[in-house]
C-alpha cells in the first residue's frame, strides 16, 4: 500500500534544513515546483540516498537501480503489483534515458525533473 502524506524520516531531514514542512514537499512534489527551498531540499536528500556523491556528482546507476524510484522521484502512487512495476521500468527507461541525455547543468533538481518528465511522457505515449 502507498500512502501519499508519507515523507521518510531523511526526508523529514531534509525538509526541516530546507525549512519545509511536509505539506509543502509534497506539494512541490506535485507541481514540479522551481523553488530555491525545494531545490535545497532535493541537494539534501539526493545525498541521503546515494544518489548524489558529497561533491554533486549525479550518480544515475543508484538512480536506476533504486527501489520505489516512482515515488521517490515525483511521488506516483500506484496499489496495484503488477502496474508497480510496469511504472517502475518505464521510470529506469526515463533514468536511463536522462543519463545518456542529461540536463545541461547537473542537479538533483534538473535530474529529478528530467526523470520524472519523461516518465510522464512516455507513460501518457503508452496508456493512449
Amino acid at each position: 500500500m502507498c500512502f501519499m502524506l508519507h515523507v521518510t524520516d531523511e526526508e523529514r531531514t531534509c525538509a526541516e534544513l530546507a525549512n519545509l514542512g511536509k505539506t509543502p514537499v509534497l506539494e512541490f512534489y506535485q507541481t514540479n515546483s522551481e523553488s530555491p527551498k525545494f531545490v535545497d531540499y532535493l541537494d539534501c536528500v539526493f545525498l541521503k540516498w546515494n544518489f548524489t556523491t558529497p561533491t554533486g556528482s549525479i550518480l544515475f546507476d543508484n538512480i536506476i537501480v533504486s527501489r520505489g524510484l516512482a515515488w521517490k522521484m515525483s511521488r506516483m502512487c500506484e496499489d496495484t503489483f503488477s502496474l508497480i512495476i510496469e511504472l517502475t521500468e518505464e521510470f529506469k527507461k526515463s533514468a536511463i534515458f536522462c543519463k545518456e541525455n542529461p540536463p545541461s547543468v547537473l542537479s538533483p533538481f534538473t535530474v529529478r525533473k528530467c526523470i520524472s518528465e519523461n516518465y510522464r511522457l512516455s507513460s501518457r505515449a503508452v496508456k493512449t
